[in-house]
């Protein structure tokens, strides 16, 4: 997996086991379509940032780890909708 950490574009390598509970249901995000790289998306951000022992997190951090993209913030009460 490729991420944006702190300023570069850094290689994250992940092992393919991903954690479940006791009837092998998911305990990390995953897609109902089957689709694994959401699975593997989060565990490479996860690895990067400590571990599954996470305490949350900023979407607009998020976003930038993925696309190295500069969300911008707009208020959306100062406009006239």
């Amino acid at each position: 997996m490729k991420l944006f950490v702190n300023g570069l574009w850094r290689k994250v390598v992940i092992d393919d086991l991903f954690p479940v509970d006791e009837k092998n249901k998911p305990l990390c995000a995953y897609s109902d379509r089957l689709q694994l790289w959401v699975s593997i998306l989060e565990k490479a951000y996860l690895k990067v940032n400590g571990g599954y022992d996470f305490k949350g997190s900023v979407s607009s951090t998020d976003l930038f780890a993925f696309t190295s993209w500069l969300p911008e913030k707009v208020n959306l009460k100062e406009y006239d909708l």
